[in-house]
């Protein structure tokens, strides 16, 4: 609830901030947000834009669209609970990175705290105000949010015995998310993880990441161009 409170308290007086720079192409005069229907519409954006070849953006502008019109109060607001939502996910990254054996003896019951002001310097620290307040830059805030999904779902499988399948199920499509459908440039994401769990011994699921680390990087070549 801190972190939370303390993120909108950073970004409350940035809510009504006009639109900039490619906010008009991705969002003034982008005609793939106005409706819904048909579906591959609003999945195709305008090519040569900021949004094209990343529908999930496209999307999240196109429910901003069909909630609130072009007020732009609603797309900050959408923003800065992204930017929540990632703190989120880092508090619960580095809460249980440092209950893992070997740290756990160390910080014992400050984990927590911890791992609070961790995210605490995230979510207030300035460093994030162009990816807040610059509307169209909800793609490198949705490429972070899938970024730490990723590594706290493939924690939590580590960590699990019973839903051990689920957890780098729901890390796979979190990674697709970000690295197809957001952010075409990031084959290294992948081979970490896959390294990481090579180190864990658990080399089939290794296997996995590797496998989409070399799918993506022709496209991010392409993309590049």
């Amino acid at each position: 609830m801190l972190v939370v409170c303390a993120g909108f308290y950073a970004y409350h007086n940035s809510l009504h901030g006009a639109f900039v720079f490619d906010d008009e192409v991705a969002i003034l005069t982008n005609p793939s947000i106005r409706q819904f229907w048909p579906l591959w519409s609003v999945l195709s954006a305008p090519a040569g834009t900021v949004v094209s070849r990343r529908p999930i953006v496209n999307v999240s502008f196109a429910i901003n669209y069909a909630l609130g019109g072009l007020n732009v109060w609603g797309y900050h607001v959408v923003n800065a609970g992204i930017h929540i939502l990632a703190a989120l996910a880092l508090y619960g990254i580095v809460r249980r990175t440092l209950r893992r054996p070997g740290l756990r003896e160390r910080y014992g019951e400050g984990t927590a705290w911890l791992a609070l002001a961790v995210a605490l310097v995230w979510v207030v620290h300035p460093l994030q105000t162009e990816s807040v307040n610059y509307t169209t830059q909800r793609t490198e805030l949705l490429m972070g949010l899938f970024f730490l999904l990723t590594l706290y779902c493939v924690i939590r499988g580590a960590e699990s015995s019973s839903r051990a399948t689920a957890w780098y199920v729901v890390a796979v499509l979190s990674s697709y998310s970000r690295a197809i459908r957001i952010k075409s440039d990031s084959p290294e994401m992948y081979s970490n993880l896959g390294n990481a769990l090579v180190r864990q011994g658990r080399l089939k699921e290794a296997g996995v990441y590797y496998a989409k680390a070399l799918q993506i990087v022709p496209s991010a070549a392409i993309h590049h161009n």
